[in-house]
C-alpha cells in the first residue's frame, strides 16, 4: 500500500509538473513574432524579379500544442500597398492541396511595411499539419512590385518560407529565412510554466568586474510569469542559484528583460555564462533542463585614457578653435581626457619647438591617442571612440618640484601591463591658467555669429564670436594644458622603455626641466602667476608608436628627487647581444651588450 501511494505521489509531481490548459483567446504564433518589422535590418525583401502572382506561406505544425486548435486569423505582411492588385488567404491541409478554407482580403486594410489582420469567417480547426498562404497579384516594374516577400533571414526553419511554383509548394528557408506571415490560434494547449534565456552575443565584458547585461526570458506558458528562480555559471564556476521579479503575459513567444550581474573572470579572451530557470512562480518550470550558454568576450578592466596633442599657435587665425575643443573635452570627460597644447609658431610666448611635429607643420592639428582628428568638429565622438577602446597597459605617477627653486619636476611613473610587452615612455609637464598681455590670440572667428557651431550657448567657441568674450580680432584668452617642458629633446624622446611580464608592475621615473626666465620670461611670469598650476602627463608608446594609455597628475608642490622620494626600482638586464649585435642567451667572455628593462643599453665586460 505504502508503495502504491509513494507512486501515486510521484505521478502527481509529474503531472503538476507539465501541468497544461487550454487557451481559448487568441494567441499569435509564427516563425518570426516580433509585432512590427519596419526598421528591422533582420527582414529582408525578395521576389521572382517581375510583377505578377505570388502564394506564399508557412507550415503550422500539429503537435500537442495545436491538435484540435483553430487557426481564427492571419496577419499579412505587406511591403507595399499600391501595388497589390489582388489579396487573399488560403489555408491548405496535410498535403498542402486540399483547400480547408478561403477568403479574400480587403485591399483599403493594407498599409506599407507593416501587418494587415485578416479573421477568417470560416476558422479552420486543426486536425493534422497545416499550411497558410498569403496570394497576391502584384503590378508595375518598381523594387517592391518584382521583390514584394518580405522575410526574417535569422529564422531558417524547415517550411517557413515557402513559394508556390505552379501546383507546388517549394521551400527557401534554408536560402533565405522565415516568411514572416503570422496565424492567430485559439483553444491552443499550453503549459502553465515554460521559461527559457535567450543567448546574448557580441557582448564584451570587462575582467575582474560586476557586469550587468540585460538577457531576455522567452515564456510560452499558459500562466503569466510573476518570478523565477533560475542558476548562474560564469566560466566554468560553481552553480548560483538567484530569485527575480519578472512581468510576463501568458502566451507564446511572450518576452521580458531580466538584468543579471555577474563579475567577469581574470583571464581576457573569450568564456562562458551558463543559466537556467529552474522554477516559475514557485513552479517546477517544463524547461528546466534547457540551458542556454553565452559566450562573451573579456577586455581589460582598465580604463583607457585618451590623450590629444593639439598644435596650434597665437599667430594662426583658425587656432580658437583648438582651444575651444580642448576647453569641450575637459568639460565633458574631466577623468578620461588628457589635452596637450603644444604651441610652435617663434613669436609664441609658449613656443615650445622640442615636441615633435608629428609630421606635419600646419595649425589647428589633432591627434588621439596619435590617430589624427578634428581639433573641434567631432571631437567628443573622437574622444569617446578611443576612451572605449581597450587598453592592457594601465598607469598612475606622481609628480613633484625638485627643490625651492621649481627649476625641474621629479616624476616617478608607475606602469602594469596585463600582457608582455615594451612600452616608451613620454613624460610632458603642463600648465593651466596662463595668460598676460602678451598672451594675445589672433581670432578669424570675431564676426561670426555662435549659432554658426553650435546651437549650444555654452559651446566654448561661442567665446571667440560676435558678442564673446574673446570675439574680436584680437584677444586674450586663458590658456590650459599648455605644454612646457617634456622628456622630448631635439634628437627624440629620452623617457625610455620598459619590458614588463604578464601583469608585472615596474617603476620608471624621469626628471623634467621646467622653462627658464632667461629663455621665456613671459611664459615663467605667467606659470607664477598662475600659482604654479603644473601637472605631469606620462603616456606609453606600443610598438607601433600609439598611445596605449596615459595618467595626468598634478605637480606637488613638495620638493623631492626621483631617485630618493619614490623608490624607484633598479633597472635590471633584459637581453644579452654580443659586440656585432647577435642575440645571445648568455654573457660570453669579452665585451657584451645588455640591454636593460629600462630601454637604457650598458656595456659589460666578461672576463
Amino acid at each position: 500500500m505504502k508503495r502504491l501511494l509513494s507512486c501515486l505521489a510521484a505521478l502527481l509531481v509529474v503531472l503538476s509538473a507539465s501541468a497544461q490548459h487550454t487557451v481559448a483567446d487568441n494567441i499569435v504564433w509564427g516563425y518570426r513574432l516580433e509585432p512590427t518589422f519596419d526598421g528591422d535590418d533582420n527582414v529582408k525583401a525578395i521576389g521572382t524579379g517581375s510583377a505578377g502572382n505570388y502564394e506564399v506561406g508557412i507550415k503550422i505544425p500539429a503537435d500537442g500544442m495545436f491538435n484540435g486548435a483553430t487557426i481564427s486569423g492571419v496577419r499579412l505582411p505587406i511591403r507595399s500597398a499600391e501595388v497589390i492588385t489582388a489579396a487573399a488567404v488560403k489555408v491548405y491541409g496535410s498535403d498542402k492541396k486540399s483547400v480547408l478554407t478561403e477568403q479574400s482580403v480587403d485591399l483599403s486594410l493594407l498599409a506599407d511595411m507593416s501587418y494587415c489582420d485578416v479573421r477568417l469567417d470560416n476558422p479552420v480547426v486543426m486536425q493534422g499539419d497545416a499550411y497558410v498562404a498569403f496570394v497576391f497579384t502584384t503590378k508595375g516594374s518598381s523594387d517592391k512590385a518584382k521583390n514584394p516577400i518580405l522575410y526574417d533571414k535569422r529564422t531558417k526553419e524547415k517550411e517557413s518560407f515557402l513559394l508556390k511554383s505552379g501546383s507546388s509548394f517549394s521551400d527557401y528557408s534554408s536560402y533565405y529565412g522565415a516568411y514572416i506571415l503570422q496565424v492567430q490560434m485559439a483553444n491552443a494547449t499550453l503549459t502553465d510554466y515554460t521559461a527559457t534565456f535567450s543567448p546574448v552575443k557580441g557582448v564584451k565584458t570587462r575582467q575582474d568586474v560586476e557586469n550587468t547585461i540585460d538577457f531576455v526570458v522567452s515564456s510560452d506558458g499558459a500562466v503569466a510569469v510573476t518570478d523565477v528562480d533560475y542558476t548562474i555559471s560564469v566560466a566554468g564556476q560553481a552553480k548560483e542559484t538567484r530569485h527575480a521579479s519578472l512581468s510576463i503575459p501568458a502566451g507564446l513567444k511572450q518576452e521580458a528583460t531580466l538584468p543579471v550581474a555577474f563579475t567577469a573572470p581574470h583571464e581576457l579572451g573569450e568564456y562562458q555564462v551558463e543559466m537556467a530557470i529552474t522554477k516559475i512562480n514557485g513552479q517546477d518550470n517544463d524547461k528546466a533542463a534547457e540551458t542556454t550558454v553565452s559566450t562573451f568576450e573579456n577586455i581589460s578592466r582598465i580604463d583607457r585614457m585618451v590623450v590629444m596633442e593639439e598644435f596650434t599657435g597665437t599667430d594662426c587665425l583658425y587656432c580658437p578653435r583648438g582651444w575651444a575643443g580642448l576647453e569641450k573635452a575637459r568639460k565633458a570627460y574631466p577623468d578620461r581626457f588628457i589635452g596637450l597644447s603644444i604651441h610652435q609658431y617663434p613669436n609664441d610666448p609658449m613656443n615650445y619647438y622640442e615636441y615633435p611635429s608629428l609630421g606635419g607643420n600646419s595649425v589647428p592639428r589633432g591627434y588621439f591617442n596619435r590617430n589624427g582628428g578634428d581639433v573641434y568638429e567631432g571631437i567628443l565622438k573622437n574622444v569617446e571612440k578611443y576612451m572605449n577602446e581597450t587598453t592592457n597597459v594601465e598607469l598612475s605617477a606622481t609628480a613633484s618640484f625638485t627643490d625651492e627653486s621649481r627649476s625641474s619636476v621629479a616624476i616617478n611613473a608607475q606602469v602594469m601591463s596585463l600582457v608582455p610587452a615594451t612600452y616608451e615612455l613620454v613624460y610632458v609637464l603642463v600648465a593651466d591658467g596662463l595668460k598676460g598681455t602678451k598672451f594675445v590670440q589672433t581670432n578669424y572667428y570675431y564676426s561670426f555669429d555662435a549659432g554658426s557651431f553650435s546651437d549650444d550657448p555654452d559651446d566654448p567657441m561661442a567665446k571667440f564670436c560676435k558678442g564673446g568674450i574673446y570675439g574680436t580680432y584680437y584677444c586674450w584668452p586663458v590658456y590650459n594644458d599648455v605644454v612646457i617642458g617634456s622628456s622630448y629633446d631635439w634628437s627624440g624622446n629620452q623617457g625610455g622603455s620598459l619590458t614588463l611580464q604578464k601583469e608585472q608592475t615596474l617603476n620608471k621615473a624621469y626628471t623634467v626641466a621646467m622653462p627658464k626666465s632667461a629663455d621665456s620670461p613671459d611664459l615663467c611670469e605667467a606659470i607664477a602667476n598662475a600659482q604654479y598650476d603644473v601637472y605631469a602627463v606620462v603616456f606609453a608608446l606600443n610598438n607601433f608608436g600609439f598611445i596605449a594609455n596615459g595618467c595626468r597628475v598634478k605637480v606637488e608642490n613638495t620638493t623631492g628627487s626621483s631617485q630618493d622620494t619614490f623608490g624607484v626600482l633598479a633597472p635590471t638586464e633584459d637581453t644579452c647581444y654580443s659586440p656585432d649585435g647577435k642575440r645571445i642567451s648568455e654573457k660570453a667572455k669579452g665585451v657584451n651588450i645588455i640591454r636593460m628593462n629600462d630601454g637604457s643599453v650598458r656595456k659589460i665586460m666578461v672576463k
